[in-house]
């Protein structure tokens, strides 16, 4: 009893000492606000939850950067030479470009040609197609890999272009992804360079380990590059718990392949502290499509991904169509939503009806009752579980890694595709229009009938949304 008494007087003053330092770390008032008063109220349970998921700043990969432009000569002038290739954004997409420049990222560049890749198999086979026209290097970076009967096609098409003298980059996220020594030393036998994405690298960030590297990017030969919300996993294209994986996948083949590129290199030299010779030469297509490629993430400066989206929806002039497995929105991209309906836009939010995460799931049902009484209108998708991430706002459309919720658009490191090309805009329209007709309207008297009990549960589910 003399421990847990000592433990309980020891955790109240320290406590305090760490909601003071709570304050000065605000990813949001109210996540900070609900850190402050369990720090003070219950520091026995939260101090060890603070240590390990407190952090709102990724300590360190910004002076991984800094190193990579002194002590890497070329980098600096490669980068330029990719910037300098950059176009003029769209009307009324100005500021992205702006966002993106004091992060060292391209911002919208032209000659680009997309091509919407529908669910894992069409994905699958675009990115294995892509692989197997490799002839000099391949950048492959996955947050969750899995050496299932899937993950071993790629594997032995990676090997095979190792084999043939094609320099092969095999980087995955540490909590992700477990590769395991056997996979690794088999990988790296074949002529594959492997590295692992930890946020944890040194005594000061031991307990760094909220942060995931959330990224889909293959960049092959510097002219393709592939991002979107799909991992490499059988799941993808057969799920017994969760049905038919409903998923969307971007392939850029031009300019922006190289922005690609520049998200990929700057995770790979945190990972390894090595920087690959690259092809750094712009590939222009015949096809004008202005296309920006934005990495998000915690060592940000400024808080990109948020600041995009915000700008993204209060453009709106006619329509708002957004698909995400997750909607845990932050308040400035609610009250966002919430503004372009009184201007009249319309918006509309696919959601999953099954899910892999009930506590975000339980966390969404309160946002999407206060947004439906504002007008917003909600579907729930019933083929199986929808896991993308994509969004048309008018004639722009995006499809990226992130997802509507605190920890994709604050702490994760994401990859996000906005265009105006027409021929793009159209296909994600007819896709959203078919996923909407395999959903279910969600109204606002089917909430009104919920149990009292599930009511309070998602309420308090609620209060940790901010640092969930």
């Amino acid at each position: 009893m003399e421990f847990w008494d000592l433990v309980f007087k020891i955790s109240y003053p320290i406590g305090w000492v760490l909601a003071v330092v709570a304050l000065g770390r605000p990813r949001t008032p109210q996540g900070a606000a609900a850190w402050v008063i369990s720090l003070i109220c219950i520091p026995f349970i939260t101090i060890p939850l603070f240590v390990l998921f407190g952090r709102t700043k990724f300590k360190g990969y910004t002076k991984s950067q800094k190193k990579v432009d002194k002590k890497i000569k070329g980098l600096s002038d490669q980068v330029s030479r990719v910037i300098s290739a950059r176009a003029k954004a769209p009307e009324g997409l100005e500021p992205l470009n702006l966002l993106v420049r004091d992060n060292l990222q391209p911002g919208f560049m032209s000659s680009n040609e997309l091509t919407l890749l529908i669910d894992g198999k069409k994905t699958y086979q675009a990115i294995l197609d892509a692989i197997h026209e490799a002839k000099d290097y391949i950048l492959f970076q996955f947050y969750i890999f899995e050496p299932d009967e899937t993950g071993r096609v790629f594997l032995d098409a990676l090997k095979k272009k190792a084999a043939q003298g094609v320099r092969v980059y095999f980087l995955v996220d540490q909590v992700g992804s477990s590769l395991g020594f056997r996979l690794k030393r088999e990988l790296r036998r074949a002529g594959i360079e492997v590295a692992q994405f930890t946020s944890s690298k040194s005594w000061d960030t031991k307990f760094q380990i909220n942060f995931r590297n959330h990224r889909k990017v293959v960049v092959v030969d510097g002219q393709c590059a592939f991002v979107g919300g799909i991992n490499i996993s059988h799941k993808y294209v057969s799920d017994k718990a969760l049905g038919h994986w409903r998923d969307t996948h971007l392939k850029i083949v031009g300019t922006s392949a190289l922005a690609a590129q520049v998200s990929f290199v700057k995770d790979w030299y945190w990972s390894a502290e090595k920087f690959p010779e690259l092809n750094w030469d712009c590939c222009p297509t015949e096809e004008n499509g202005d296309t920006l490629l934005i990495h998000t993430g915690p060592a940000d400066v400024g808080n990109v991904c948020l600041l995009s989206y915000v700008h993204l929806v209060n453009s709106a002039k006619k329509r708002i169509l957004i698909a995400t497995p997750y909607f845990v929105p932050p308040e400035a991209l609610s009250h966002a939503l919430c503004l372009a309906v009184l201007r009249g836009v319309d918006v509309q939010i696919i959601l999953p009806t099954k899910t892999d995460n009930l506590i975000l799931k339980k966390a969404s049902t309160i946002y999407i009752e206060a947004l439906l009484k504002s007008g917003i209108k909600f579907h729930y998708y019933q083929k199986g579980f929808m896991h993308q991430k994509t969004m048309l706002v008018d004639d722009c459309g995006s499809v990226g890694s992130v997802n509507m919720d605190n920890r994709s658009i604050f702490i994760n490191f994401e990859i996000i595709a906005f265009s105006t090309l027409p021929n793009f805009v159209k296909d994600l329209e007819s896709m959203f229009d078919r996923d909407i007709k395999d959903s279910k309207p969600i109204s606002l008297e089917d909430f009104s009938k919920r149990p009292f009990l599930r009511k309070m549960l998602a309420r308090v589910v609620n209060l940790f949304a901010p640092i969930l």
